[in-house]
C-alpha cells in the first residue's frame, strides 16, 4: 500500500476531503456571481466527490467539469450531474480560455499557489474568476509548536497579507477574502474524519502506510484543537485582470 492508497482509504466515504461548508461555498459563489455570464462554464480542480461542483451547477446554472485523479471519488461526483475528467490538476486537458470560472477548495496547494493561479489564468476567458481555499496564518506570531508542525507539513504556508499580495502580483483583483469558520473544520471535516480514523485503527496495526497516515491525521487534528485560532483556511475569490496576465 502506498501513501496515496492509504489517503484514499482514509477519505473514502467522507462527505468532505478538506475543511469547508455549504454556507462558505455559497458566500464565495455570491461574490463571484456579478462577474460571471449566464450559465458559465466552470472547472473544479481537485473536485473530489463533487459537493462544491454541484452547488456551482445549482446556484449559477453552470456547466461544470470536475477534475480529479481518484476514479472512485469521480464516480460519486458524476452522480451530481457534472462532467468528470480523470487527470492531474497540474496538467488539465483543456485548451486555453475554455472556462469562465475555475474553482478549487482545499486542493490548489498541491501544485503550489503561484503555479495554480497562473494555470487558472491560462484556462480563463477574459476577466474570468478563480475561487480557492488556502491554508494560512491568521496571526503575526504563531505558536512555536504550530510553526514547527506546519513547517514540516506545508512549508509554503503564508499569512493573509502575503497571500493576497501574491494573487495581486500575478495579476488578479481580490473580490472577496474570508476565513472559514471553525465549524467548517470541526463539524464538517474533522468530525467525520475522527470517526473514520477510529474505524481504520485496527487495520492500521497491520498496514504501515495506513498507520502513518492515521498518525499524521491525529496530529493535525490535535494541532487545530490547540491552535486553531492562529491558522486556518482563507477563501479567496479573484478576478483576472487584463493588464497583469
Amino acid at each position: 500500500m502506498s501513501e496515496w492508497d492509504a489517503l484514499y482509504e482514509l477519505m473514502a466515504g467522507l462527505p468532505r476531503h478538506a475543511p469547508g461548508g455549504r454556507a462558505s461555498t455559497l458566500r464565495a459563489i455570491e461574490a463571484a456571481r456579478p462577474y460571471l455570464p449566464t450559465n458559465p462554464r466552470a472547472l473544479d480542480l481537485g473536485c473530489g466527490v463533487g459537493r462544491s461542483a454541484e452547488l456551482l451547477r445549482q446556484e449559477l446554472g453552470a456547466r461544470v467539469v470536475g477534475l480529479d485523479l481518484c476514479r472512485p471519488f469521480l464516480e460519486e461526483a458524476a452522480g451530481r450531474k457534472i462532467d468528470v475528467v480523470v487527470a492531474d490538476m497540474a496538467r488539465p486537458p483543456f485548451a486555453p480560455a475554455t472556462f469562465d470560472l475555475v474553482w478549487s477548495e482545499g486542493a490548489l496547494y498541491q501544485m503550489g499557489i503561484e503555479p495554480g493561479l497562473q494555470l487558472a489564468a491560462q484556462l480563463l476567458r477574459g476577466d474570468g474568476i478563480v475561487a480557492f481555499t488556502e491554508l494560512c496564518w491568521f496571526t503575526a506570531e504563531p505558536p512555536a509548536d504550530a510553526q514547527r508542525f506546519w513547517a514540516a507539513e506545508y512549508p509554503g504556508m503564508r499569512d493573509v497579507v502575503t497571500l493576497r499580495a501574491v494573487a495581486e502580483q500575478i495579476g488578479y483583483q481580490v473580490l472577496e477574502a474570508f476565513r472559514l469558520p471553525r465549524a467548517d473544520w470541526e463539524k464538517e471535516y474533522y468530525g467525520p474524519l475522527r470517526r473514520r480514523v477510529a474505524e481504520l485503527a485496527a487495520l492500521a496495526q497491520e498496514r504501515e502506510e495506513l498507520r502513518l497516515v492515521l498518525t499524521a491525521t491525529e496530529q493535525e487534528i490535535r494541532m487545530f484543537d490547540r491552535h486553531g485560532d492562529s491558522f486556518g483556511y482563507l477563501f479567496l475569490v479573484l478576478r483576472k485582470t487584463s493588464g497583469g496576465l
